[in-house]
């Protein structure tokens, strides 16, 4: 996972791992971040995806308007 000036925020070669929102314990700004994810497929080929995915944050319970 990449932050919009291209500084890598989070990597793992583990399937189990995932990214949790977090950089060095804090949490990331909500926007948007890319990411690349580089594997073999069935035949040995290596493969890469890029993308992009958005960061929300939400408050829960939610505030409740009277």
């Amino acid at each position: 996972i990449y932050n919009r000036w291209g500084a890598r925020i989070f990597f793992s070669t583990s399937l189990k791992d995932k990214w949790n929102g977090y950089y060095n314990g804090q949490p990331c700004d909500v926007g948007t971040y890319q990411y690349e994810v580089r594997y073999r497929d069935c035949h040995g080929e290596a493969k890469v995806k890029k993308g992009d995915i958005a960061l929300i944050r939400y408050q829960y319970p939610f505030p409740i308007s009277r």
